[in-house]
């Protein structure tokens, strides 16, 4: 039997193959962009764990090899001294980050990276967390990606307010950080109410010196960050202290106690939780509590 080959057949054929080239051929550039950007991706990531690693390490000048200073596009000197500022006012503990999104900007490439950072100050010991929302713009400068641009929550420099300042906003940079990976818990909505609960406040001790004691509650529908409770005293009793109160869960409840002593017949000024407002609360006037007058001798 023979077979006979029609133009027609060859030119159906001849479509067949160009068609099929063509999407090949789409595919395998698509393809090529999808794994450049995800290298690219791999790269910025690790070059922000990297200035993450030396911001704790509190090691300025391995920070700045990971920052261009010709193409920063905010002010390069302001930045620096913002990065020492941070080491002069904190000890870093730790920071804590996740990234939300990577976003491709042909070889430049946005970071939106949710973090936490807990450090104490220098000048009065407080030891507190913040939280926030940053983009970060890397670009390629002689084969490598450095920082170029930082927007939103200051991870870094937050300590020198021209820094601050010159910081743009990015949207919901005020958002809730998310949740360590693997986590099944949503991020926490609304905010924080520190209180001193109702009937908690009392002396212990004597007869002639008490230290002073107290519950924190957290009525509000979030958990607060860690802060402090400042206990505040009259002449002459002139010292002022400051006590470390970790995170609170909505509802729940944490027993403070002064860290000085107060002489009997004296009376303590006033309590404060959260005196320097590190914590977003719902309702930011019932902080405050006192004056509370110290027992006389039995």
């Amino acid at each position: 039997m023979k077979f006979k080959v029609s133009w027609g057949m060859v030119f159906c054929f001849l479509c067949f193959f160009c068609f099929s080239a063509q999407v090949y051929g789409d595919s395998s550039f698509d393809r090529e962009l999808v794994i450049k950007n995800q290298g690219r991706a791999d790269k910025v990531e690790t070059v922000l764990r990297s200035l993450i690693g030396a911001y704790e390490n509190e090691d300025a000048r391995e920070f700045l090899d990971y920052v261009s200073e010709d193409r920063f596009r905010q002010d390069y000197l302001t930045f620096t001294d913002a990065l020492y500022s941070d080491f002069r006012t904190y000890e870093i503990f730790r920071v804590d980050y996740w990234v939300d999104r990577v976003v491709a900007d042909n070889v430049k490439q946005f970071l939106y990276v949710r973090w936490e950072k807990r450090y104490e100050t220098l000048d009065d010991a407080r030891q507190l967390t913040e939280r926030g929302y940053s983009r970060f713009l890397f670009d390629e400068v002689n084969g490598d990606y450095l920082l170029v641009e930082l927007a939103g929550n200051d991870l870094f420099g937050a300590s020198l307010p021209e820094w601050t300042e010159e910081t743009p906003s990015v949207p919901g940079q005020e958002a809730v950080p998310a949740n360590n990976p693997g986590s099944d818990t949503e991020p926490a909505t609304g905010q924080a109410d520190l209180a001193i609960q109702d009937g908690s406040a009392h002396y212990l001790g004597g007869p002639s010196t008490f230290t002073f004691q107290m519950t924190v509650v957290n009525t509000g529908s979030a958990a607060s960050l860690p802060t402090t409770v400042n206990f505040r005293s009259y002449y002459p009793m002139s010292a002022v202290g400051n006590v470390f109160i970790p995170a609170i869960p909505a509802g729940g409840t944490h027993l403070t106690t002064s860290t000085d002593s107060y002489d009997s017949g004296n009376h303590l000024e006033s309590v404060t939780i959260d005196p320097h407002n590190t914590v977003p609360e719902s309702n930011e006037t019932n902080n405050t509590g006192g004056p509370y007058t110290v027992p006389y001798d039995y």
